[in-house]
Order: C-alpha cells, then structure tokens, then sequence
C-alpha cells in the first residue's frame, strides 16, 4: 500500500507509486453486457442455501474472525471520517507501480468489497485507489447537509478523477434501501454516477436484510441466541431489492456499461444464507465481512478481467 495524506478530499496531490508514468484517459469502449439476474448460484451459495431451507443447526465450528465483524476493509486513514470528515489520504494497493490505475468508489458497499478487489489488483496488474465515504449514499451525493458535506467530497472525488485518469472506475453504492416504488429513482441515480466518472463499471450491491436492523444487531448474535438455525439467521432477496436491480440492469443495458453480477455470490432464488463456506457472509445484515470478501478474490478477479482486457486495449489503441 501507498500512501499520500492531502489536507481535504477536494486538494489531493499526484498518487505517490514507484511509477510515475503519465496516464492517458482511456476511450470509450463497447464494453461486455452484464445481466444482474441471469447468473446460476455457485456450487458453495447452492449447497449453504439448502442447509438453511432445512433449518440446519449453526456449525460447532466456524472461522472465529468471520463471525466476529473486524471492523473496517479499509484503513480509516484511507477514508473520510463518517459523518463530517473530509480529509483522508489518498491510498493506492495492488500491483502500486503498474501503469493502470483503477479506482473503486462510493459508500461503505465499495470499501467493504477492498479486501477482494486488492487480490484481484495484484493478480491483474493494476494500481487500486480506493475512493469512499461511508454513509454518503446515492440519495445524498449532491447536497450538503449538516454534518454531512457529501457534495463537499463528491466533487472532490471528481477532481482527483480528472488527475488519475483511471483505466476503469468501479462504482458501488447501497441500492438495497430503496422501495419498490424507489426503484426508478435508485435507476437514475446510478446512471447520474456513471455518467460523471471515466470508464464507469458496474458492482452491483448486494443484498442487504432490514430484519437486522428491526431485530437483531448482527448475524453473528442471531447465530448465538437460543433457538438460532441457519434458516433463521439467513438473509433474502426481497422485492424491494429486486425491484432496483431489473431497473439498474436496464440502465447497465441501455448504456453499455460493463458490470459485474453479484447474487450468485450470495442467493439462491430469495435466499441468501449468512453461512458460506464455512464463512459468515454479512456483519450487520447489510455489509458483507472482510473474510467472505477474500473469500470472492478469485471469482471478482475472473469477472474483472476480460471487462479490464476490453478497457486496456482501448487505452492502447488510443496511446
């Protein structure tokens, strides 16, 4: 990791890296389709869904850290503080003296996806900049309210942007809290990101549970109270979540953005368990752990690599 502290995310200096090299802004490329909905669940999700229909017990044993919630995927510095903060430092993981940057932004659903998308950095040969501010969801990027200057630091984040000339920009917010009847609005507010940065991609959000919210602070709780199965302590695809991925995707289709499907990661049909691989899935029923993050390097990384492919040899065509 790399690092560069700036005074605020609206003054941020050169990524420092061992490589210096200029960086071009790639062209626009006809990206892969991604269709959100029309991925088979893997062998692992498939096998988890079932115990949870069958109301399994907890396992005796699980990864003790996977169940635990370790906090941050990112390190604070890296981040603006929740609420207020502005200032962070700009931090660059990966292959850092590769000449093609790609940058990860959005809300606490982008830093909680850096422990796989840094696996994937090394292994691809790119410079990951991870650009987020947690709590600075879609709805609230272009206005500041009190104690909370997300368009402070959205434009900020456009500007270092325009300095990075990312290869690919990979966009990640909550989408899961959004409505029925918000599924539009949650549509358009997506496209407003894509449209902003250079060579957006796609990450679509993956399910989030309000019952945790409403009930129970953690799966890990729900999997240590009396009574607790597998079942029990699962999370589900509701209409609501649905509803805002068939907007999105049509958004995705519309434009030609690249994108990167994520329920088969997670659901069978409406269920998603919280036990996979042995691995607890969710913190808190809305962000996913760092161990089940690591535990998807290999399949973000395949997925990453034919859309990074299609953007790097445009760039070379166009340099």
């Amino acid at each position: 990791m790399v690092l560069l502290a700036v005074g605020a995310a609206v003054a941020v200096g050169p990524l420092a890296s061992a490589s210096q090299a200029k960086q071009k802004a790639s062209p626009r490329t006809q990206p892969a389709l991604g269709e959100l909905f029309d991925q088979r669940p893997v062998v692992p999700v498939l096998a988890a869904a079932a115990l949870a229909r069958a109301g399994a017990p907890i396992p005796s044993v699980l990864d003790p850290a996977s169940a635990a919630g370790v906090g941050q995927a990112i390190a604070p510095a890296c981040l603006p503080a929740f609420g207020p903060g502005l200032s962070y430092q700009l931090c660059g993981f990966g292959d850092v003296q590769a000449h093609h940057t790609v940058v990860l932004l959005g809300d606490s659903h982008a830093s909680m996806w850096t422990p796989a998308f840094v696996q994937a950095a090394t292994r691809l040969g790119f410079r990951l900049v991870p650009l987020a501010k947690p709590g600075c969801a879609l709805w609230a990027l272009h206005e500041n309210r009190p104690g909370w200057p997300c368009l402070s630091w959205w434009r900020g984040v456009l500007r270092v942007l325009a300095r990075l000339h990312p290869s690919a920009t990979i966009v990640s917010f909550l989408t899961g809290n959004y409505t029925v009847s918000q599924a539009g609005l949650a549509a358009r507010l997506v496209a407003r990101v894509m449209r902003a940065v250079p060579h957006p991609v796609l990450l679509a959000d993956p399910p989030s549970d309000d019952w945790y919210v409403d009930n129970v602070p953690t799966p890990a709780q729900c999997m240590a109270a009396a009574g607790a199965n597998l079942g029990r302590c699962a999370l589900h695809l509701t209409p609501a979540i649905r509803a805002s991925l068939q907007s999105i995707q049509a958004v995705v289709l519309s434009h030609h953005y690249p994108a990167i499907p994520t329920l088969q990661w997670f659901c069978d049909g409406d269920l998603c368990p919280t036990v996979i691989g042995g691995i607890v899935t969710s913190e808190d029923g809305n962000h996913i752990t760092p161990q089940y993050a690591q535990a998807l390097a290999p399949r973000l990384t395949n997925r990453l690599r034919p859309i990074l492919a299609d953007l790097w040899r445009a760039e070379t065509r166009r340099g």
